[in-house]
């Protein structure tokens, strides 16, 4: 892609509130930054969980922009989702049989709640197909 990456914030009436993120591509990001942000989640304790293709990894944020972790088990998520007991699934697209050392299998699962200890890797669920 381009690179860059903003995320808006409006409210329920479309007025908007605030962006974060940067507008231009350029380096890889630092942690916290966003660069092709390419999938949102929001958790039941609204905090936003971001896809980025660019890092290969999830970012969390508050309502507010503020940067909380960022989880770097992929190798492209493409797609993330929360259900209602806060279990984060992630679509890894550049995961495979050629990358399966450091991103085996095709998608991840994780417990949000999780999102206040920094994980080491074996946080993570691997489901067998």
């Amino acid at each position: 892609g381009a690179g860059g990456g903003l995320i808006y914030k409006f409210d329920k009436t479309g007025k908007f509130l605030m962006k974060w993120g940067r507008p231009a591509g350029g380096a890889e990001p630092a942690r916290g930054e966003l660069n092709q942000p390419h999938t949102l989640a929001m958790d039941s304790a609204g905090r936003l969980f971001v896809g980025s293709r660019s890092c290969n990894c999830v970012q969390i944020f508050d309502q507010n922009g503020k940067f909380i972790d960022q989880w770097m088990q992929f190798s492209g998520p493409s797609g993330v989702f929360i259900d209602k007991a806060d279990n984060l699934y992630v679509a890894d697209s550049e995961s495979g049989a050629s990358n399966t050392t450091t991103h085996p299998g095709g998608w991840r699962r994780r417990t949000c709640s999780s999102v206040w200890h920094q994980a080491a890797s074996s946080a993570w669920a691997t489901p067998s197909p």
